[in-house]
């Protein structure tokens, strides 16, 4: 009972507070000169940065290299002669718009900067990052987890069939044969070992290889993937499998593509059950990617032809039954230092998806090179994440003056 104390964690004063809490929400109460500050998840060290930044005026804006969970930060700190006031009633609980929010540039590389930013992780293994927080596996695994071409001799059946014969050629850039029982077998069994390897992981990644060019259209694809859906009708049924044996975690695939439609045929189990077209089950996430559309325009209200079209898909993917993740793109990707002005749809955008049920949001933006106003962009896309009713004129303000001077 001394005045002018911090109390960290839980406390008798404040665990009624915590049931209004969601994964990383925070609060900040201040009453008779005591301070409590506490959090679910990462949000405990999300509230002492928080009150660093906002209270104390020390805001960190860049990160100069990407080794390691500690590249080098910059803060900016008020002059000596500014006067810092924490007012003596302060009452402010915070919850994520999103469950997860994340971008791949080389600020979030920094684990000191998304403690800061309040941004979801990435696990460092010097120079490049290896996994998500929460995540298993990245993206574009499926292929590599059936193995190749090490199985070809044995077992053609199990790769793809294409202009007029089964083929191992670019195998990177295509998929196995889904319509085999082999195939099955070998990427359940492999996924189980991962599984059995990380078993505190609750999300695993499964979904096609990036830049696909065509797929297996054998005896057993072609009827399936010559219907409405095309390469969908395969994969997701392929998904709901895998999701059905794992039922404890939560299985991410890809919404891209080849893959945006929604598939059109029954799931059939071995058990003889079976699961309506356009379905997936609840523990499948689905991440959509929004690829094409002009992205100097708000998703929900523009003309674009893309944008049209993704406003449909979502609405069928807000209805299958799963869960849903959106992929966004915030880089010119024809060349990183072009302009790409995106950050006054962001907000607008953001809101859209959360009516549409997302619960992860990533921006896809460079992670290895220099891009268009990158300091900006992973600044101003961390707080919109958190918070999309936040002004991103008054972000970029603020930015400016932090990092640039007045």
């Amino acid at each position: 009972n001394v005045a002018n104390e911090i109390y960290f964690g839980n406390t008798s004063e404040n665990n009624s507070l915590n049931t209004s809490l969601k994964r990383d929400g925070f609060f900040i109460v201040i009453k008779k000169g005591k301070i409590y500050i506490n959090g679910v998840g990462r949000g405990i060290i999300f509230a002492v940065n928080y009150f660093i930044e906002n209270y104390l005026k020390i805001k960190l804006t860049h990160v100069n290299g990407r080794d390691g969970q500690y590249p080098e930060v910059t803060y900016n700190v008020p002059s000596t002669t500014e006067k810092v006031v924490i007012p003596s009633f302060i009452f402010d609980v915070q919850n994520p718009c999103f469950d997860f929010r994340w971008t791949n540039s080389q600020e979030n590389y920094s684990q000191r900067y998304s403690n800061y930013n309040k941004l979801s992780l990435y696990y460092i293994e010097h120079p490049y990052p290896v996994v998500y927080e929460g995540l298993g596996e990245n993206f574009h695994n499926l292929t590599k987890l059936f193995g190749f071409g090490t199985l070809f001799e044995t077992n053609p059946e199990f790769y793809p069939y294409i202009d007029g014969k089964r083929t191992s050629d670019n195998i990177n850039h295509r998929m196995p044969c889904l319509s085999q029982q082999g195939v099955f077998n070998i990427i359940k069994n492999a996924l189980s070992a991962k599984i059995n390897e990380k078993p505190d992981i609750n999300i695993w990644n499964l979904s096609q290889p990036d830049g696909i060019d065509k797929y297996c259209m054998c005896e057993l694809c072609a009827p399936k993937h010559n219907q409405p859906g095309g390469l969908s009708n395969t994969l997701f049924p392929f998904i709901n499998k895998i999701a059905k044996e794992f039922p404890a975690k939560t299985i991410l695939t890809l919404s891209y593509f080849f893959t945006d439609v929604l598939h059109t045929v029954v799931t059939n189990y071995s058990d003889g059950t079976t699961l309506p077209a356009g379905k997936v089950e609840p523990n499948v996430m689905i991440a959509f990617c929004t690829t094409n559309n002009d992205k100097n325009k708000p998703i929900s209200t523009s003309t674009d032809v893309n944008a049209v079209r993704f406003r449909g898909l979502l609405d069928g993917r807000k209805q299958s039954g799963g869960s849903l993740y959106i992929w966004e793109y915030a880089n010119n990707f024809a060349y990183y230092l072009f302009p790409f002005p995106i950050l006054h749809v962001i907000s607008e955008n953001l809101k859209f998806y959360k009516e549409k049920g997302a619960k992860v949001i990533f921006f896809n933006t460079s992670s290895t090179e220099d891009s268009s106003m990158r300091g900006l962009k992973s600044y101003a896309l961390s707080r919109l994440m958190w918070n999309p009713d936040e002004s991103y004129e008054g972000i970029i303000s603020d930015f400016c003056k932090a990092h640039f001077g007045s």
